[in-house]
């Protein structure tokens, strides 16, 4: 299998990527320094159980779970790559959604890449979760019970699913 699984320490090409060969190193280094951060500050049994990678249907048509490879001109050259993931953490129980929310992006921030990612947050999948994408440009949103919405309106929603203000 392709070497980038031999450098990823705690993930591995048996995972649901869909497939895994496709997937942008990038993004899958992001979504092991973002384990990584959350394991600094929440201990070493933080986990992260991942949803899909590459998939060419079930979500938006230009999404980045199967970006369609163009040049420097925006010209499509035929193929794609995963940039994306979507997932959940394992071992952030003491941390309501919300907050995990607000510390992944403090995550990205730290990381420095808040202005070349996608984040979606996903307050009302079964298992609250997150989509983070390598896209090369800075986008945020929500998905609240089947429509995507602006990031603060689903972090809104979220805080008042854990009965805040």
């Amino acid at each position: 299998m392709n070497k980038l699984w031999n450098q990823i320490e705690g993930f591995n090409e048996n995972e649901p990527w869909g497939q895994p060969e496709k997937m942008n190193g990038l993004a899958v280094m992001l979504l092991a320094h973002i384990r990584q951060w959350f394991r600094n500050k929440h201990g070493e049994s933080v986990t992260i159980v991942l949803h899909c990678g590459y998939e060419e249907t079930g979500h938006a048509s230009d999404s980045q779970h199967a970006w369609k490879l163009r040049d420097h001109k925006s010209r499509m050259v035929g193929g794609t790559i995963g940039n994306a993931e979507d997932f959940h953490f394992k071992g952030l129980d003491h941390l309501t959604f919300s907050q995990q929310a607000s510390e992944m992006l403090e995550c990205l921030g730290d990381l420095q890449v808040l202005s070349v990612v996608g984040l979606g947050i996903y307050p009302t999948w079964n298992t609250k979760g997150f989509h983070v994408d390598v896209r090369g440009y800075p986008a945020r949103w929500g998905f609240v019970n089947g429509k995507a919405v602006k990031i603060g309106e689903a972090l809104a929603y979220a805080v008042g699913q854990e009965g805040g203000v």
